[in-house]
């Protein structure tokens, strides 16, 4: 059997070595330490600090110290928690400059 092959030319080789599969940016540093709400798929949620992340897993330390380990395909959203109780805002809550006259 003759397997045919195929030769590439200079440029696209150049082509071709800049095109590995890219990663894409996590968002998991947004909320790495951070007291958070995980909501899942079916409807049920929890609070906790985000502790550490994988690819597909978080590790959550939830109120009453217990650690559970959260696979990031069940969750339908993640909300931050710790700018409403700080009191810090990034422009989405109440504060002196945009409250209600």
């Amino acid at each position: 059997m003759i397997y045919k092959t195929t030769v590439k030319t200079g440029s696209q080789r150049l082509q071709d070595a800049g095109s590995e599969p890219r990663m894409t940016r996590s968002l998991d540093r947004l909320y790495l330490n951070k007291y958070v709400r995980i909501a899942f798929v079916d409807g049920t949620a929890i609070e906790g600090t985000v502790t550490r992340f994988t690819m597909y897993w978080l590790q959550v330390k939830l109120n009453n110290g217990r650690v559970v380990y959260v696979n990031k395909g069940s969750i339908k959203m993640i909300e931050l928690i710790e700018e409403e109780k700080g009191g810090s805002s990034m422009g989405g809550g109440a504060n002196d400059y945009n409250k209600p006259k």
